[in-house]
């Protein structure tokens, strides 16, 4: 089996991204030993009512299903999935697949939250600091699909009302929803991993307790819901839409694949999620994760048939995905794609950079910051990594360096927002597992996404009639106009006129 392409869009000062086979997992019980999980998209937008009975007599079983969709997860082997695509119903089948983070830190700053707006280039470029002062509209919500959301960090306390994990092993407080999805509690603070999937055993089992906070890359969904909604408080940094809330989806699970440890998304959880924001009529979802395929690759092609529906359907109901188009400086057009970010029902975003500053800033020999850094007019550029294309909607900041991150003072070009990390044991520097916010840098399309997000989310706000596609059309309409448009797409975010 050729391998379909997929990783976390992350920050490139977060953590950088590999790509993994189908997973021969089963997250409910070890008696599915032998098989995989497979993707079943059928032709109609619903499941069949005999979907379950042919799924057996083919070999296999159903696990779960989308119904108002028309997918589901199957378990079985080869000669299954053979069987059951002949049958007229089914539309494509192919095996599932994760995504998986390497191990790489943020770089925190100092505990100095009273000037972190100076550094906040990113809303100054976008003219965010505009819409803050006309005075904000009416709150609007944003789901983020992503790692989980610290809920208590000092940036979101009260902008998380709604937390939902659809991934294979978690279970945070026992509670599980009408499809049998584990409930979390946004009061309880960080999401904890307290299961991880293992791939030898094709089986969930316990997380040791000082790896339940403690994976590398679990900072991600909170740097992206800070950037989103952080309030306008004075203290610390203050989101693109600071009256939006955030509802947190966490759907990454910690997976061992008999060599090491990782943390890792599969396909059918994040379509579980998007599934429950649009039913809960979220607006705005914002997805820092994506992979690449080739669609003339038949394995490949029922990835983009099932991401495809779900995408469209979330388009059609009301919903606007904002997407990041990846880390890998690679051109998306023809047969190879980056989903979800080159769907056509989603919204893409590229990440541009700053090579200069108005003014003269200055960086202490100790890494510390006096005076705004703003971008100077004309300094934007398309950054080292960002992938570009016919499908890229716009451009965002996303952070870069212009002398390739290579000292610490550079960080003041990528992007600031809240952070989580576990907390280290001073006598012998082990982690003891247990959360603790802060704020960090990171860069990546991952960054510039939830800028995207959070002014798509004002303009639902202020315009409540608008549909995904008029929000999509109405922040094109009004971004700084750039020359490179495969890179830049309409050009960079502009939530200042957007919004007025």
């Amino acid at each position: 089996m050729k391998r379909l392409v997929f990783g976390v869009v992350c920050g490139l000062a977060a953590m950088s991204c590999v790509a993994e086979d189908v997973a021969s997992t089963d997250s409910v019980s070890s008696e599915l030993s032998g098989g995989r999980r497979f993707l079943v998209v059928y032709r109609g937008e619903s499941v069949p009512s005999d979907a379950a009975t042919k799924a057996t007599k083919a070999g296999g079983r159903i696990l779960k299903s989308l119904p108002k969709m028309g997918i589901a997860l199957a378990w079985g082997n080869d000669a299954f999935a053979a069987k059951l695509g002949a049958d007229a119903s089914v539309l494509s089948i192919g095996g599932e697949h994760y995504f998986t983070a390497d191990d790489s830190d943020p770089q925190e700053i100092p505990n100095y939250p009273e000037w972190f707006t100076d550094l906040q280039w990113d809303m100054r470029r976008i003219g965010a600091p505009a819409l803050w002062a006309r005075g904000l509209p009416r709150s609007s919500e944003v789901a983020v699909i992503d790692t989980g959301v610290m809920s208590d960090h000092p940036e979101l306390q009260g902008q998380v009302p709604y937390g939902m994990t659809t991934s294979y092993c978690a279970d945070y407080n026992g509670s599980h929803d009408s499809n049998g999805y584990p409930l979390s509690n946004p009061s309880y603070g960080y999401p904890s991993y307290d299961g991880y999937v293992d791939l030898t055993i094709f089986d969930c089992a316990p997380v040791p307790h000082e790896y339940r906070f403690a994976m590398d890359g679990v900072f991600h969904g909170t740097h992206v819901a800070g950037t989103i909604g952080a309030p306008l408080n004075g203290i610390g940094i203050t989101g693109v839409s600071p009256t939006t809330k955030i509802h947190a989806y966490k759907v990454f699970d910690i997976v061992y694949d008999g060599n090491g440890i990782g943390l890792s998304a599969f396909d059918f959880p994040i379509f579980a999620a998007i599934d429950d924001a649009v039913s809960r009529g979220t607006k705005v979802i914002n997805m820092s994760l994506g992979g690449q395929l080739d669609r003339s690759i038949k394995e490949h092609n029922t990835a983009w048939l099932a991401w495809s529906r779900v995408t469209s359907i979330a388009f059609r109901k009301g919903t606007l995905i904002v997407a990041a188009a990846g880390n890998e400086t690679t051109n998306n057009n023809g047969t190879v794609a980056f989903i979800p970010s080159d769907l056509p029902s989603v919204m893409s975003v590229s990440a541009t950079g700053v090579t200069q500053w108005v003014g003269n800033p200055y960086i202490d020999d100790n890494g510390f910051w006096f005076g705004e850094f703003t971008a100077a007019p004309g300094s934007d550029v398309l950054t080292e990594y960002s992938n570009f294309g016919a499908a890229v909607d716009i451009a965002a900041p996303g952070g870069d360096c212009p002398n390739g991150c290579a000292a610490w003072n550079d960080a003041a070009h990528l992007i600031l927002s809240s952070c989580v990390f576990p907390a280290i044991n001073q006598d012998d520097g082990s982690l003891t597992g247990e959360p603790e916010p802060g704020w960090c840098f990171a860069a990546g399309t991952s960054m510039a996404a939830p800028h995207v997000a959070g002014a798509a989310a004002a303009v639902r706000a202020v315009y409540p009639k608008f549909t995904a596609g008029d929000t999509r059309s109405w922040l094109k309409g009004w971004a700084f106009p750039m020359a490179n448009r495969q890179g830049f797409g309409a050009g960079i975010l502009n939530v200042d006129d957007a919004t007025k």
